[in-house]
């Protein structure tokens, strides 16, 4: 093989592995109010922690914050998908409520939380 086909040829195995990498990142955003269960009304001042990870490690990625006025939470973040993407799931505490977590990579548009 001559030299310039080579080089030619390294290039584009470079560029192709380089691409297969760079696409498995994917930019993630969560949005959600949430709500009292007993009196359906917007919780304000709700801890959120969003949580993005693979093999019992979810701490590689996601978002925290709290609720505004209105009960919404909303947060953006990067999360991975080589060999097999991210799962995600959220929890969501306020003194006077039970510690909410949502199912793995299920996460609703409305968290109903109860009070202790």
């Amino acid at each position: 093989m001559k030299k310039s086909n080579f080089k030619s040829v390294f290039v584009a195995v470079l560029v192709t592995i380089g691409a297969i990498f760079t696409s498995c990142e994917s930019y993630k955003t969560v949005s959600f109010v949430v709500k009292d269960s007993a009196t359906q009304e917007n919780i304000d001042s709700v801890f959120v922690h969003v949580k993005a990870g693979k093999n019992n490690d979810y701490e590689k990625s996601g978002t925290q914050g709290y609720t505004d006025s209105t009960g919404h939470f909303s947060g953006d973040f990067m999360i991975g998908c080589s060999f097999g993407c991210y799962d995600i799931f959220v929890e969501c505490s306020k003194p006077g409520y039970k510690l909410y977590t949502s199912e793995m990579n299920d996460i609703p548009d409305t968290i109903w939380m109860t009070k202790e």
